[in-house]
C-alpha cells in the first residue's frame, strides 16, 4: 500500500477545501473535486517524477464518484489547476467510463 501523500496549502485554500469537505469522524476528507485539483496540481508540478499516478488517481475519482468534468463548478476547477489539455484528458475518461459524451 502506497504512503499517504501531504500537501501543504495556504489558509484560504484550507478554508475552502474545508468547508467542502465531507467529515469521517475527526477527519475531514476533501470533496472529490477538490481531491482532483489537488491531483491535478501535483500533476503539473514541475518536480513531479511520476505525474501519471496522479493521473491514476484522478481516473478513480472520477469513476468512483461520477463526476461530471462538465459540470459548471467542476469545469472550473479542472481549467484552473489543469488547463484545457486537462479538461480534454478528463473527458475522454469520463466517456470511456460512462459510455456518455460529456456536456459541452
Amino acid at each position: 500500500m502506497a504512503e499517504p501523500g501531504f500537501m501543504f496549502v495556504d489558509d484560504a485554500t484550507f478554508q475552502k477545501l474545508e468547508k467542502e469537505s465531507v467529515r469521517k469522524g475527526n477527519l475531514h476528507v476533501p470533496s472529490p473535486r477538490h481531491l482532483v485539483a489537488l491531483k491535478l496540481h501535483a500533476a503539473r508540478s514541475p518536480t513531479r517524477s511520476e505525474p501519471e499516478k496522479d493521473w491514476g488517481d484522478i481516473e478513480a475519482l472520477i469513476k468512483l464518484h461520477h463526476v461530471d468534468p462538465d459540470e459548471p463548478d467542476f469545469r472550473d476547477i479542472i481549467l484552473r489547476y489543469g488547463g484545457e489539455d486537462s479538461l480534454e484528458r478528463i473527458r475522454t475518461i469520463w466517456q470511456r467510463l460512462t459510455g456518455r459524451n460529456p456536456i459541452s
